[in-house]
């Protein structure tokens, strides 16, 4: 296995999504849908003119800083005919040994219709004390934790004991508030209020929440070659470009980026060679022949992402790229990447 950093004359991305944003059947976010449960019929009596009132609203909190707020998908992981959604705050903390620490929550709510646009349900959330995973819980057996760094840069684990969680819905962002009991007794009060959205972790779906055309413009990048690891044909590139704000040796960061996965000539393992790239399926395909891709494929046993793949932190999007093309050009170690790469938002 063969690791170089790109240098990039330029490398351009057309990202085409093959449908229209949410229509009214699907099941992302409508902010006007999602008030504070409350009781019925609240908020909206007459005033002193005999006029209808308007509906109470609640206010809106100023944005969180310094928390990143991810969430995930699972569906039905446990059985019970339950959504499992989990939501992974990263904290910035100065007195961290890591400069930052972590939060996770752990939900039963709702099956999502899409499992791509997945959403959790507005209420308050007990801890689950019982047996089995009802929906309108939080889950305990240490799922929900708070994870801080030691002074060797490790992670140490404090699970929650008891607690409740509370979900809201104010003017399109997720509010998502906690108290929890942690071991020693430690108590634990957290509030976020900010973009939250969670990722398909389902494998059903198209594993992407991409909802209109993007352009983009990366300005680094770097390439790993594998061999004939596929044993099917071609020698293996894999290649993230990505913006400035995102970090290569980690393959992580807030900045857009793209995950691309070449089949090029056997023996070729010093270049990626010139001409252009289709995408392939390679859950059908026979072969993966020179010049040709392979489209995303999510495997956690294989830690993820496979094949050609767009995310991005910052937006909240990931999007899994089932055909198109990549235009390759080199002229010495200078490379030129022009991309045109489609996302299906549908039944497949």
């Amino acid at each position: 296995m063969r690791f170089e950093k790109l240098l990039l004359a330029a490398a351009a991305l057309c990202l085409v999504c093959m449908t229209p944003a949410c229509s009214d059947d699907d099941p992302a976010t409508d902010p006007e849908q999602n008030e504070t449960p409350g009781t019925p019929g609240e908020g909206e009596g007459d005033d002193d003119s005999g006029e209808p009132g308007e509906p109470d609203t609640p206010d809106t909190p100023a944005l969180t800083e310094g928390v990143r707020a991810e969430g995930y998908y699972k569906g039905d992981y446990h059985d019970e005919g339950t959504g499992n959604y989990w939501i992974n705050f990263t904290v910035e903390d100065e007195n961290d040994p890591g400069g930052y620490y972590i939060l996770c929550l752990d939900f039963n709510g709702s099956l999502a219709a899409d499992p791509d646009f997945a959403a959790l349900d507005v209420r308050d959330y007990p801890m689950n004390v019982g047996s089995g995973y009802p929906a309108g819980t939080l889950n305990g057996d240490g799922d929900p934790y708070l994870a801080r760094h030691d002074d060797e840069g490790d992670f140490t684990y404090s699970e929650a004991q008891s607690g409740s969680a509370k979900v809201e819905m104010i003017e399109g962002l997720y509010k998502v508030t906690c108290s929890l009991l942690l071991e020693n007794d430690e108590v634990c009060d957290f509030e976020y209020y900010g973009p939250l959205a969670f990722y398909n972790r389902t494998l059903d779906g198209n594993m992407s929440n991409l909802t209109e055309d993007v352009e983009l413009t990366f300005t680094q990048g770097m390439a790993i070659y594998y061999g004939d690891i596929y044993e099917m044909g071609s020698d293996a590139w894999n290649v993230v470009l990505a913006e400035a704000d995102y970090d290569l040796d980690i393959n992580y960061g807030q900045g857009d980026a793209v995950q691309l996965a070449f089949n090029v000539t056997h023996g070729a393992g010093d270049y990626i060679p010139d001409g252009p790239y289709t995408l392939l399926d390679a859950n059908t395909a026979e072969e993966l022949p020179a010049g040709t891709m392979i489209a995303g494929i999510y495997d956690a046993s294989y830690g993820g992402y496979w094949g050609c793949w767009f995310y991005s932190v910052r937006r909240q999007v990931e999007a899994r790229l089932v055909s198109g093309m990549v235009d390759v050009s080199r002229e010495g170690d200078i490379y030129t990447l022009e991309l045109k790469l489609k996302t299906v938002r549908g039944a497949t």
